[in-house]
Formats: structure tokens, sequence, C-alpha cells
């Protein structure tokens, strides 16, 4: 569209993002053994902002690098979430879940100088957010004897690739990381804590090139009044 100078030009800079967004879900007890959640959703966003890349510019007599910000049409996403929760025994309880949601920009504006942009990037699903997520949780807690009150918890967690460049094929590899915990409450009041991350020590990358944390332990000491 039209090219202006936020620093120079007066009034309106960009139109205001609207939008749309519906969400349905639903909730399912099963003999109180089983919980079962549901939800799907669908958003559609008008008048997006986005970075359209860096021009040169000339500031007192100097050259400077500006990014320049473009509203480039219509974006949609999309997804679902679903949770399921056992309870086979009362002090033990299985908890699973899972996500997927994508957004990709649908409509861009034809005009301005930034066709190459707009040629690449639409229909294309965005980057820098996995797609699917999973999640396992199990906890048990000792109900009597000398050790009751004593719990036990192990979780698993999978992330899908997350890409940085779709069109070159480049990504952080989907990842699955597990952490445990062990925690004691003494006579309602004293609770011990100790968490274990990265259980199994597991090298991956947080980024293309930045390494994950190793296996780590933190232990805490609480008291409730």
């Amino acid at each position: 569209g039209n090219e202006f100078n936020p620093d120079t030009d007066g009034g309106e800079v960009f139109k205001p993002e609207k939008g749309i967004s519906a969400e349905v879900g639903g909730h399912y007890t099963l003999n109180e053994w089983v919980d079962v959640n549901a939800s799907v959703f669908y958003t559609s966003r008008y008048n997006i902002v986005k970075s359209l890349g860096d021009t040169t510019v000339v500031v007192d007599g100097s050259t400077v690098t500006r990014n320049i910000q473009g509203q480039v049409g219509r974006g949609m996403s999309k997804g679902f979430d679903f949770e399921i929760v056992v309870r086979p025994l009362p002090t033990l309880r299985f908890t699973t879940g899972l996500s997927w949601a994508e957004y990709r920009l649908r409509q861009i504006a034809e005009s301005g100088r930034f066709s190459k942009y707009k040629e690449e990037n639409k229909n294309v699903r965005e980057t820098g957010v996995p797609r699917t997520t999973f999640y396992e949780y199990a906890d048990y807690t000792i109900p009597t004897g000398v050790l009751k009150n004593l719990s036990f918890q192990l979780s698993g967690n999978f992330k899908d690739k997350v890409f940085s460049d779709i069109k070159e094929r480049i990504y952080t590899p989907a990842l699955w990381l597990m952490d445990a915990g062990i925690y004691y409450t003494i006579k309602g009041h004293v609770n011990l804590a100790l968490n274990i991350n990265n259980l199994f020590d597991k090298e991956y990358f947080e980024k293309t090139t930045v390494l994950g944390k190793p296996r780590s332990y933190q232990a805490s000491v609480s008291y409730t009044f």
C-alpha cells in the first residue's frame, strides 16, 4: 500500500486490528474415575501488522537501518485441545493431554513494494511455534503407614518440530523430555520437595543454535500456617 514514515507523518499509522473468534468445549465424567475435557477453536484476524524487512534511510547526514512494518492482510488460526484424567485409585492419577494448532496468513494485500515477501508467505503456517504438543502426567500418594503423604510424580512433555524457515526446511527437532518429583508433607504443615528436570539428561536444542538445560535438581522446604 502507501508508504510513510511515522516519524514525520501525522495521523493514523495503521488501521485498528480486528477479528472474530469462536471456541466450543465440553467436559464428561465417568463414575468419578475418568474425566474427559475437549475443545476446538477458530480465530480470524484482520489488518495484521508484521515486520517486512529492513531498509536504509539518511538521518542527519548519516545512513541508518530501519525496520519496516506493514499491514499485510488477514490471518487465521485453528486448533483443538484434548485431555483425559484417569483415577484408578483415590491416591493414583494419570493425566494425558494433546494439543494441535496452526496459524497462517490467508489474505495478503496485493499492492506495495514487498511482493516477494507476500508471495512466499501466503498460506504458509507460522514459524517459531510447534504445531503439536503432548503431555503425560502421573502422581501417586502413599495413603497409610509410616510413609503416609509421601508422593511421587512423573511427567513427560512432547513438542513438535519448530520451524524457523519452512521453505528451506530449517527447524529445531521434535523433543520429548521427562521430569520427576518427590514430595512429603509432615503433620500437614511442613512440605518437602525434590524436583528433577530433564530426568534422563537428554541433550537437546532450545533453539537452532542454543543447547537446552541438562539434568538439574531443585529442593525446597515450605511451611503452611
